[in-house]
């Protein structure tokens, strides 16, 4: 049988794997064919991460930095955090990102090349905390079968993709413990849905933004205690259907189209 043919994606990969592992950036004994054909493959790449690699000789930060992505790292010089705005970053090279041992924070905006099969890689980080999506028209609720076997993370920020637009299946949450903010922006989830929530129960900051969520979703979120806020601007969400919360939750803040309420303590003339 014969291998598999080595992509310019996955030939990349194998080169950050090895400089993540401190092998340095030196290339694998491929023949001059092989790597002649390798490097025009990666210069020619719709990818910026995959062309920047090329570049860069194989070291991922500085292929990050010409990429046009934003840094954040630690102390030490590690990266804990990225941003990609509008980039053309695709799947292969968002799965080059799990080579980074200390990435606790990943944001992706705008980035209209990436689709569920990206999202996947990310499952084999060890270290990821915090994933964002914004408006990446690519994405579906596929990607919630995929967040929900990250181990670990804290934060899903879900925001305005297109394909989250209908009625989405929150089922898969339901396993995801570990999450303490969920954020479901521009989405059609129904009442119905949010039962899925029920066994989130280190959930802390709720954030949703659906039409089709009313007062009687409100009942689903009694069993998380640990709710501190919920922010419901953009659903049906009234007065009554927030009493009717506080007397369960009476410490979580609800944010919603009408006046935001707190029936907790009285407010003093000091923070008024």
């Amino acid at each position: 049988m014969m291998s598999p043919r080595l992509t310019a994606g996955r030939i990349v990969l194998v080169l950050v794997t090895l400089t993540a592992a401190g092998c340095g950036p030196q290339l694998p004994d491929f023949d001059a064919d092989m790597e002649s054909e390798r490097q025009q493959e990666l210069q020619h790449s719709e990818d910026p991460l995959l062309a920047a690699l090329s570049e860069a000789g194989g070291d991922l930060r500085q292929g990050l930095e010409q990429a046009g992505a934003d840094l954040e790292t630690d102390k030490a010089g590690h990266i804990t955090a990225i941003w990609f705005y509008r980039s053309e970053l695709t799947d292969d090279g968002l799965e080059l990102l799990i080579n980074l041992p200390y990435l606790e924070r990943l944001e992706l905006q705008g980035c209209e090349n990436l689709t569920d099969a990206g999202i996947a890689h990310l499952r084999r980080s060890l270290t990821l905390r915090w994933l964002a999506i914004t408006k990446c028209d690519g994405i579906t609720p596929a990607t919630l079968r995929s967040a929900s076997r990250m181990d670990g993370l804290e934060g899903l920020y879900i925001s305005h993709c297109t394909g989250f637009a209908g009625d989405v299946d929150l089922t898969p949450l339901k396993t995801m413990r570990s999450l303490r903010e969920l954020y479901l922006i521009g989405t059609g989830v129904t009442d119905a849905r949010l039962r899925n929530l029920a066994s989130l129960v280190n959930l802390q900051a709720l954030g949703l933004n659906s039409p089709e969520v009313t007062d009687a979703g409100l009942k689903h979120l009694v069993p998380l205690t640990q709710l501190a806020e919920v922010n419901a601007t953009g659903t049906q969400i009234t007065k009554t259907g927030v009493s009717h919360l506080h007397r369960r939750l009476p410490g979580c803040r609800v944010i919603f189209d009408e006046p935001a309420t707190r029936p907790v303590e009285p407010v003093s003339s000091e923070e008024e």
